[in-house]
């Protein structure tokens, strides 16, 4: 009896351990399985009915068939004991494989292989379009693939960049050379894109990383994502200094009748130069002559416009906000009067003011940003005065050692006539406007020639000045004098003084 009661109990205890332990078994759709039991099957419970479903065979067996793809828990009951199942559906893994070559059928390059249960991608991609069709693929899946595939840039995708940057205006060095002014050099590792070159302005820096942003297989993030190779961006913007020579002129009424005289048949571009220039065109119109600046003055004095002056040139950092500033006049010390009459001893700069900013747009153009300001002194009562202030403003593109000319302010004019100082006739520039001529004064405009270049090692460009014609004669017999005097010298030096 005691015999019998052990027995008993260690078959109970072997069928207890064996119905504790949770099995984990995986199906694909429409797959069946025959789960043999350690018991009678008394009862069963499906966590999940549209996964799976079962159905008892014998006391001790039940089939199990897949439905619909998901996991869900099968526990079976019996001889007061439970067994449980933890049952994974899956789709049919061989069909898996056909749809999946099917979506994948314009990436050949791509190896697909059955492991175990899942799915195998390997292969390189080398075009954008083709690695962008992988990843929209891969999400219908899911864990039925895995996926080994890496993305290398072709070496037509590579020349599509490069046609790209090309084509907004980036040239690239020649093989071996080094990179001019605006030029870009690239090079290429198994991992990443360095592109490097030295551009005229910040602009052109943001807009080759835009272009290079649309690249959907580049990262210009430390670290790039999956299917990318990196993009370092080694982009410096020039550090030069910018020269813009300035000569102010003056025209009259007559000049302009004479200008253009000995062109009888003007083209339309011409046309409108002299227009501006004889006051047919707004102020502030602008007209580019495709010369150097002393190139441009003889020009203009070739064609009857001698009233040139050149009041230097303004030097300031590529693109430094505070620019630089050129001032032709003077500086009085002299009483001023203020809105309650009275007048206060101030020094006052008066004359033209020319401001200039702005830096490089690309390796050979500039933007300019131009403020001429007229500071004008007007005799009040007494020994008072009143001040007036007058400036125009705008913003001009230039290409290098070009000349923009830019028609002035007619207020100008007016303002310095208004003042009726005579010691203004000893000013230049103004002078042109208080001749004692009242029918002179009046027709005077002022016109401003303005030409960048970049500041290197050389001298300073020289420009060269034409007399004007009432001076002209007096320049030359001047000159004639003192070479006779100097060869008077020479003859009445001994012999000897003379080889030295």
């Amino acid at each position: 009896m005691l015999k019998r009661c052990l027995l008993s109990l260690a078959i109970f205890l072997s069928i207890l351990c064996v119905a504790q332990d949770k099995e984990t078994f995986s199906l694909t759709v429409g797959a069946t399985m025959k789960l043999d039991l350690p018991f009678a099957v008394e009862n069963y419970r499906i966590s999940n009915k549209d996964r799976i479903s079962v159905e008892e065979i014998s006391k001790k067996q039940l089939n199990v068939t897949a439905r619909a793809l998901g996991e869900c828990t099968l526990q079976v009951f019996g001889a007061g004991v439970t067994k449980e199942y933890s049952i994974t559906v899956k789709s049919n893994i061989t069909n898996t494989l056909k749809r999946l070559r099917t979506d994948l059928d314009a990436l050949p390059e791509l190896d697909l292989s059955i492991n175990q249960d899942y799915i195998v991608i390997k292969g390189t991609v080398t075009n954008p379009e083709n690695w962008k069709t992988l990843q929209k693929v891969l999400p219908l899946y899911k864990d039925e693939v895995h996926s080994f595939a890496v993305f290398k840039p072709s070496a037509e995708t590579v020349l599509n960049l490069k046609k790209m940057l090309l084509d907004a205006g980036f040239p690239f060095a020649a093989e071996g050379e080094k990179p001019a002014l605006g030029e870009l050099t690239m090079k290429i590792s198994p991992d990443a894109i360095i592109i490097t070159g030295e551009l005229a302005s910040q602009q052109q820096a943001d807009k080759i990383r835009q272009i290079l942003s649309t690249q959907t297989w580049l990262s210009l993030e430390e670290k790039a994502g999956s299917g990318q190779i990196r993009g370092i961006v080694n982009l410096d913007v020039v550090q030069t200094v910018l020269q813009v020579d300035v000569v102010y002129v003056g025209v009259t009424d007559a000049d302009a009748d004479k200008i253009g005289s000995q062109a009888p048949t003007l083209s339309g571009s011409f046309q409108y130069f002299f227009d501006m220039i004889a006051g047919r065109k707004a102020e502030g119109s602008t007209a580019i002559l495709g010369v150097s600046m002393d190139q441009s003055v003889q020009f203009l004095a070739r064609n009857g416009i001698t009233r040139t002056h050149n009041a230097g040139h303004v030097s300031f950092l590529n693109h430094d906000p505070k620019g630089g500033k050129l001032h032709t006049g003077g500086t009085l010390s002299v009483k001023v009067s203020g809105d309650d009459g009275q007048g206060s001893l101030q020094d006052i700069d008066y004359g033209l003011n020319i401001t200039i900013k702005g830096g490089l747009v690309s390796e050979k153009r500039v933007m300019l940003d131009l403020k001429l300001e007229n500071t004008a002194l007007i005799a009040a009562t007494g020994d008072t005065f009143n001040r007036s202030v007058d400036s125009t403003q705008q913003t001009i593109y230039c290409d290098l050692d070009k000349t923009m000319v830019i028609a002035g302010s007619k207020k100008i004019a007016q303002a310095t006539q208004k003042s009726g100082l005579p010691f203004l006739r000893n000013v230049p520039v103004l002078k042109w406007f208080v001749s004692e001529e009242a029918d002179s004064k009046a027709e005077t405009r002022l016109l401003i020639l303005v030409s960048p270049r970049l500041l290197k090692n050389d001298p300073s460009v020289e420009i060269e000045i034409p007399l004007q014609d009432e001076t002209a004669k007096t320049y030359k017999d001047a000159q004639t004098d003192n070479k006779t005097l100097e060869e008077e010298k020479n003859e009445k030096k001994s012999w000897w003084r003379k080889l030295f």
